[in-house]
């Protein structure tokens, strides 16, 4: 894929725990989606709202997030196709005792769209990877066209629960269950990973290293996971 795109955002604090951002987003992507390519020019307004409540920052034992989005675009504006998006996540953290946590998230999103074949794969839902279901690639699960290539969906619906213990010092294990997939209309069909990880809590931020293991599909063999940044 080719994608050329700039972009104009604004926020603005509306108490301690919500933040709005307004956003313009422009791009020109060619693309190649399964055994068709495409060109897309695509003009996306949004707003997103943002709530976070936490006691630390770097390593929360209590805490969460949340954050919505709503975009699209239109003929009318400009734009090569129309369709209308919501997209949302969440993440929980809870303390377990001193030495453990457990770590919720989720995410979700849906696509009105007049012609879902003329989306480019950047407004299209894919799931698998780091952030969604570990044990598979990134954006490797969606649905997929007659060749069994993976077109993405528009539809997403992800979640994860994950267990973390002190192991010594600034040293933890974490062990992990994930599911979900990207989907159309009501056809779900959800993968799921499991897997373990360890995690440094460095002075920047945690760094984790998980290896996930599919639990559907025809994958069996194991993922190499990385991570870095604040857990909220």
């Amino acid at each position: 894929d080719n994608t050329a795109r700039i972009g104009l955002r604004r926020s603005k604090r509306l108490s301690t725990s919500w933040i709005r951002t307004l956003s313009l987003d422009a791009s020109h992507e060619n693309y190649e989606v399964g055994e068709e390519s495409d060109t897309s020019t695509l003009l996306i307004p949004a707003i997103a709202f943002d709530h976070k409540v936490a006691d630390q920052d770097v390593y929360p034992t209590r805490g969460r997030r949340f954050l919505v989005e709503f975009l699209g675009a239109g003929k009318a504006l400009g734009s090569d196709t129309s369709f209308a998006q919501v997209k949302a996540s969440a993440r929980y953290i809870r303390a377990l005792g001193e030495n453990s946590r457990l770590i919720a998230r989720a995410a979700a999103g849906t696509t009105i769209k007049a012609d879902f074949d003329e989306l480019p794969p950047s407004v299209r839902f894919f799931a698998g990877g780091d952030e969604s279901v570990r044990g598979f690639d990134f954006d490797s699960l969606g649905p997929e066209d007659a060749e069994g290539n993976v077109i993405g969906g528009a539809n997403l619906l992800v979640a994860s629960l994950e267990f973390e213990r002190r192991l010594r010092g600034n040293y933890y294990a974490a062990f992990f269950v994930d599911g979900g997939n990207a989907f159309d209309d009501v056809d779900f069909d959800p993968a799921a990973g499991t897997g373990l990880g360890i995690k440094w809590r460095s002075p920047i931020g945690p760094v984790r290293v998980y290896v996930g293991f599919p639990l559907t599909g025809d994958e069996s063999s194991p993922r190499l996971h990385l991570r870095l940044g604040a857990d909220l």
